[in-house]
Formats: C-alpha cells, structure tokens, sequence
C-alpha cells in the first residue's frame, strides 16, 4: 500500500448520462484513490456518497440525453478527501433540502430523501452553488485511520 506523503493530488472523471458508465466511474475513482494508501473505510465512504450523488443526478438532474456531462474532482490531501461534483442538469440544492421524518413509521413517509441525508452525515463537508447553468457540489471526507 501507498504511504500519504501527504502532496495534494487532484484528478478529473468525467461521464455523459449513460448509466451503463456508472460503474467505470466508481472504479476509476477508487483505483486512483485505493493507490494513494487511503483506508477501506475511507474508501467506501466515498463510494456510497459518490454513488447516492450520481446516481440521483443522473435520475433526476433532467440532463440533456445528447450533451449533458458530471465531471468529478478528486482532491486528495493528508487529512480530506474532497469531491467536486459538477453537471449542466437543472438547480437543485442538496443542502437545502428537507430531511425525511425518520421518526414516522416507513409506510408513512414519502419516498426519497433518505439516501441525501446519509450523505450529509457521514462528511464533514457539504456546500453547493450554482454558476450560470453548472451545479458544482463539493464534499470533503475526513480520512480515516490507516
């Protein structure tokens, strides 16, 4: 395993909407991550939060079929791992949405909104802005232990 010589390194993935791509996504992302010497903790917490991401732009961002893209900046540096995740799909602010009442039976709740609020509480950072016609989502994940 990789040491962390605790350099910042950054690297680019980039997708249209074909849903058949998710997975080379995901694995580019964790290879270039996994080689780094990041904890299976570390990593798997940025796959689900990167997976839950994705997938909900890919659902429900209304990107165009021909020319809508997400591209996804890894940042790594000693102690965060930060996630910039950015597509020309419609506004929408996760970080405003509403939470889902966990507290009411399941059969009563609408559906959705369960897997945004996981995210948000297992990192450390989570901001969103919108510039002209780009959501840009960044997220920073602690590094756990080695």
């Amino acid at each position: 395993m990789a040491s962390d010589t605790g350099a910042h390194e950054s690297r680019d993935f980039s997708m249209g909407i074909d849903v058949s791509r998710l997975g080379a996504l995901f694995a580019a992302v964790r290879e270039f991550l996994a080689r780094r010497g990041l904890s299976e903790q570390t990593l798997f917490t940025v796959e689900l939060v990167l997976e839950e991401v994705v997938t909900n732009i890919l659902k429900y961002g209304n990107l165009d079929p021909v020319t809508g893209k997400i591209t996804v900046h890894v940042e790594l540096a000693r102690e965060r791992v930060s996630l910039v995740i950015e597509d020309d799909g419609r506004q929408f602010d996760p970080v405003q949405a509403v939470e889902p009442d966990l507290g009411r039976p399941i059969e009563e709740r609408p559906l959705g909104g369960v897997g945004l609020c996981l995210v948000r509480r297992m990192v450390q950072l989570f901001r969103y802005e919108r510039t002209g016609v780009i959501n840009h989502l960044e997220i920073g994940i602690d590094r756990l232990a080695q």
